[in-house]
């Protein structure tokens, strides 16, 4: 078993009941597949890590299915200003679509300037979806008086952290897992979600039969797909 225990391409598996969830058969299975890590992350960030407020406003650095699952969470949640920072094109346009009131190219250069010029006072919360030490600093420095960062993966380089910033603003930064969320509650929630239109998660799906899996991985490293589902016959 791979990363929390329970990943198998077997027709049966066996986990620890603490950690099953169920859900109303009539659901389509590739809905539910992927709820289970990047999307309970990134909702989860926003409905219980944060726990946002109508009115307040976020951050999203890197638009994949966790980003995307933090965008749309944050429209569901009533966020004022949702700004998603993601180098593709063709993901900040979904970010847009999904809930993003905002979106910004890094490529472009000064990412924090165009948060900034976007909320002049910083942002409440930033949430950081990528591995990248840059990605880190410039989610601590969007951050608005008592602003909240966190970070859903370790960097891959080793991080200085600007403490006096921190200190001085009553800022936080914060490492998040699974979103903070209790399963059990958060994917019927999210389903429910789902269903009545309101949390689209169909639209982060590509499906690819089970032979080509080796294709939806080359897609998904190079950013042509957001979260891959596999069909098995």
């Amino acid at each position: 078993g791979h990363f929390f225990g329970p990943s198998s391409f077997a027709t049966h598996a066996i986990g620890d009941a603490q950690g099953a969830v169920v859900v109303d058969k009539t659901v389509p299975l590739d809905i539910v597949a992927p709820l289970g890590c990047g999307i309970i992350t990134g909702a989860g960030a926003v409905f219980y890590a944060f726990g946002l407020k109508p009115g307040q406003s976020i951050a999203v650095f890197g638009t994949g299915s966790v980003g995307l699952s933090a965008v749309m969470a944050a429209k569901l949640s009533g966020a004022q200003t949702i700004i998603a920072i993601d180098p593709i094109a063709e993901r900040r346009a979904l970010a847009e679509e999904l809930g993003a009131t905002h979106s910004v190219d890094p490529a472009e250069g000064n990412v924090v300037g165009a948060v900034r010029a976007i909320a002049a006072d910083g942002v409440r919360f930033a949430l950081n979806t990528t591995n990248v030490a840059a990605v880190y600093q410039a989610s601590l420095a969007v951050l608005g008086m008592q602003g909240e960062a966190a970070f859903v993966t370790a960097p891959a380089e080793p991080l200085p952290v600007n403490l006096q910033h921190l200190l001085s603003g009553g800022r936080a930064l914060r490492g998040i897992i699974q979103g903070s969320a209790v399963p059990r509650i958060a994917i019927p929630m999210m389903i429910e979600y789902w269903r009545q239109g309101r949390f689209p998660i169909n639209r982060l799906i590509t499906h690819y039969d089970f032979a080509d899996i080796a294709s939806a991985f080359a897609d998904c490293e190079a950013g042509r797909t957001i979260k891959p589902v596999l069909r098995m016959g």
